[in-house]
């Protein structure tokens, strides 16, 4: 039903105040409806005994469909009103006052709605059956390895967001950085940014709602209930998939996994347990807390009941743990210091200390030197290395970095050593580092298969940059 509603004139300024603009309103036609309302144009309504009527133009559509994520909300807003005639709203109408005549019609539109959501989240977890999270299994498989940790698509958990349309909700601006004083390369760099995450959300979106349309015609669901139902099955999978990744890459490093340390510290409750656990991750020289900290999110997760929160809130409950360790550890480390007598130390390293070293010292080396540069890094098994010395990891990237400490040219072996070692590592990018000198075939074959190579003014600029 189409409802007469005044929308403020921002065209029209009727004064000013210490608050700012004052504007005058005009008459403007609106059909509220599940995600949101649609304003049309005032040329293309007729009026029939009160009872507004959509008759497009020429031109036609004259429409505006905008949306809104929180039905809840709106009902709150319109039970709560008081006026004379018209309503207004901060949110989510903030432009547009409602007359009051209409608003238990519109009041009660929603309720109902909203009613019918929270009956059917009750039913929610009986249809996630087998067959449903198998589906959402290949779902996981088919997008991008990074796509579930982006914090914009875990805040989709949320549960208000679950009858929406996925690509609505993706077109906004708030999932977008802000480009606003940026200039030259850090604003094309964003603007990339930018565009590589909507990509990955459109493509997302695409997977969901096939995904959506299989629920509502297998469980002959409603497609606001079945978006629910899909959102569920994928978190379930996600929970696994990013758990067992963990387990695969990233606990191996640690001292103890965490079953060996629940059966340590026997006798101590669940949060103390996966403190400590946490402590231990931060303490480790072999992965990076900040590359990796929504993975170790998803496998702590994993280990408890996450079905009573949503998957967001349970992020926001193990990252704050997470940062609360983090805090610890830092004070305990400056209390340490301040207690231990200090001295100013300057490490100098010269090219002439990099040639005397041994190939396990010059790889350790390297991988000081990209500590440095602001990496955690790993040396790899002196045999059996697969072709990479040292796995260096940074905002997500891996990278994997072949070392050469010799008294002669760098030949092809080391470039398809590198090569090799990127495939098995999934490295993102590899990297031939030597003391010495590179030569013209192993250049050549370097910048066909994208090895970068790094010689040995390359090198003494980065220890003089850095060390």
């Amino acid at each position: 039903m189409i409802y007469q509603v005044l929308e403020r004139d921002y065209e029209k300024v009727v004064g000013i105040t210490s608050h700012g603009n004052v504007y005058g309103y005009k008459n403007a036609y609106y059909e509220f409806c599940e995600n949101g309302y649609i304003e049309y144009c005032v040329d293309d309504i007729i009026e029939k005994n009160g009872v507004y009527t959509y008759v497009p133009g020429e031109n036609a559509p004259h429409r505006n469909d905008r949306m809104f994520s929180d039905w809840e909300n709106v009902v709150i807003q319109l039970r709560d009103i008081q006026s004379e005639k018209y309503v207004g709203f901060d949110y989510p109408f903030s432009s547009i006052l409602i007359k009051k005549t209409d608003i238990k019609e519109i009041q009660e539109f929603y309720s109902k709605r909203n009613n019918e959501r929270h009956q059917e989240r009750k039913k929610l977890v009986s249809y996630v059956d087998d067959g449903i999270l198998d589906i959402a299994e290949n779902l996981v498989n088919m997008i991008e390895e990074n796509v579930m940790t982006n914090q914009y698509i875990i805040a989709l958990s949320q549960k208000r967001y679950s009858h929406i349309k996925f690509e609505e909700i993706f077109g906004q601006d708030i999932y977008k950085k802000s480009t606003f004083g940026l200039k030259g390369k850090e604003k094309k760099e964003t603007e990339k940014f930018n565009a590589e995450l909507q990509e990955q959300f459109k493509n997302l979106s695409t997977i969901i709602d096939n995904f959506v349309e299989i629920i509502m015609e297998e469980k002959q669901l409603k497609a606001y209930v079945a978006r629910a139902v899909a959102w569920e099955a994928i978190q379930r999978k996600a929970i696994e998939y990013y758990a067992q990744l963990w387990k695969e890459e990233y606990e191996i490093h640690l001292q103890y996994d965490f079953d060996e340390l629940k059966e340590k510290l026997i006798g101590r409750d669940t949060d103390a347990i996966e403190r400590e656990y946490i402590r231990n991750v931060i303490l480790s020289d072999e992965v990076d807390i900040l590359d990796i900290r929504f993975v170790l999110i998803y496998y702590l997760i994993s280990k408890n009941n996450y079905y009573e929160l949503s998957l967001y809130d349970s992020f926001l409950y193990q990252a704050q743990r997470i940062q609360e360790e983090e805090d610890k550890v830092k004070t305990s480390d400056i209390k340490l210091k301040l207690r231990t007598k200090q001295h100013r130390r300057v490490n100098k390293y010269t090219m002439d200390d990099v040639d005397l070293m041994t190939g396990a010292e010059f790889e350790e080396f390297v991988g000081l030197l990209f500590k440095k540069m602001g990496y955690s890094s790993r040396v790899t098994k002196q045999s059996g290395d697969q072709g990479l010395d040292v796995i260096a990891l940074k905002n997500g990237k891996k990278i994997g970095i072949q070392a050469k400490c010799y008294s002669g040219t760098v030949g092809n072996s080391a470039v398809q050593e590198a090569v090799a070692g990127k495939s098995f590592y999934s490295c993102d990018k590899v990297i031939v580092i030597t003391n010495n000198y590179f030569t013209p075939a192993a250049i050549e074959l370097a910048q066909s298969n994208d090895v970068i190579l790094w010689n040995r003014d390359m090198l003494k600029e980065k220890i003089r940059e850095l060390m």
